[in-house]
Parts: structure tokens; C-alpha cells; sequence
């Protein structure tokens, strides 16, 4: 199975978390402002986004 990029939801939350306090993190604003790389249907790697411009 391909690993695939998205845009996390609310229901994705919990699964964030597990993977972000592993390394002593947390969620930084609302879950809707991540990205997760899924590999095998599973979170693998989470990521925010910032914008730093208005276009």
C-alpha cells in the first residue's frame, strides 16, 4: 500500500496525539492544521501548517 499525505480531522485526533507525545509533544492548535503521512492506514508522521503570507 502506498503511504498517503491528507489533511487530519477531528477524528484523527487521538492517533495524533499518541504519535506526538511519544517524542514529548503535543497537538499546537486545532488537528485540522496538521498533515499526516499515513503508511498502511496508520499514522506515521504528522506535520503543521503555517501560513506566512496572506496569498
Amino acid at each position: 500500500m502506498e503511504p498517503m499525505i491528507s489533511f487530519a480531522e477531528k477524528k484523527d485526533k487521538e492517533d495524533v496525539q499518541q504519535l506526538l507525545w511519544e517524542d514529548g509533544l503535543g497537538i499546537s492548535g486545532d488537528i485540522e492544521d496538521h498533515v499526516l503521512l499515513r503508511v498502511e492506514g496508520k499514522v506515521g508522521a504528522v506535520g503543521k501548517l503555517f501560513q506566512t503570507s496572506p496569498n
